[in-house]
C-alpha cells in the first residue's frame, strides 16, 4: 500500500506541474501499467483464501501478474494508433510491449516453483492443469525462441536508440 500511495503522490505532483498536456499523456500508458498491477496485486492479497500456505498464494500472485504482463503485451504488439499518444509514440509502446513480455516470461518460473513448493499438504496437482501449464510454457518460449534472432539482428544495428535500420544482402545497414 505504502507504493501504491507513493506514485500516486508523485502523479499528482506531476499534474500540477506546468507542463504540456502531451508531455503528461504520453507518461499514462506506463503508469496505467504499473498502478493496475499494483492494485492487482493489492487485490489478490486482500481477497486470499484461506488455508493456503503464504509461499502459495505468492505463487499465484506471480502467475497472475504474469498473465497480466502478456496480456499488455499482446495489446502493445497490435500496434493501435489510439494507444500510441498514451505510450509517447510507437517506439515507446515497443519498448513497453518487450518490458512487459520479459516480465512476463521471467515471473512464470517463480510461478512455477512456488506453487509446486508450497502447495498444501492435503491438495493434489491436477494432471490436467499440470499438462496445460507445460505446454502454455513450452508455447511461449517457443516464441520467445523465434523471436530472439530478430532482436539480435536489430541490437547489432549501428544507430543510436531510437532509430529503425535493416540490413541488407551485403551486410551492410540501410535506414528505413
Amino acid at each position: 500500500m505504502p507504493i501504491f500511495l507513493a506514485i500516486l503522490g508523485y502523479w499528482i505532483h506531476l499534474l500540477r506541474r506546468p507542463m504540456d498536456a502531451r508531455l503528461k499523456r504520453r507518461l499514462a500508458g506506463a503508469s496505467a501499467i504499473l498502478v493496475l498491477g499494483i492494485a492487482l496485486v493489492a487485490l489478490w492479497v486482500r481477497q486470499r483464501p484461506a488455508g493456503l500456505t503464504d509461499l502459495y498464494v505468492w505463487g499465484e500472485i506471480a502467475g497472475v501478474l504474469a498473465v497480466y504482463l502478456m496480456t499488455w503485451s499482446l495489446l502493445l504488439a497490435t500496434r493501435a494508433r489510439w494507444l500510441e499518444p498514451w505510450f509517447g509514440g510507437l517506439d515507446q509502446m515497443y519498448l513497453w510491449h518487450r518490458r512487459s513480455a520479459v516480465a512476463g516470461m521471467l515471473l512464470l518460473l517463480p510461478h512455477a516453483i512456488m506453487t509446486s513448493a508450497g502447495r498444501p499438504a492435503d491438495e493434489r496437482a491436477s494432471t490436467v492443469g499440470l499438462a496445460l501449464g507445460f505446454f502454455s510454457a513450452l508455447g511461449l518460449f517457443g516464441l520467445v525462441a523465434i523471436s530472439l534472432p530478430v532482436s539480435a539482428e536489430f541490437s547489432a544495428c549501428p544507430t543510436n536508440a531510437g532509430s529503425f535500420c535493416t540490413a541488407s544482402s551485403e551486410s551492410s545497414w540501410r535506414w528505413v
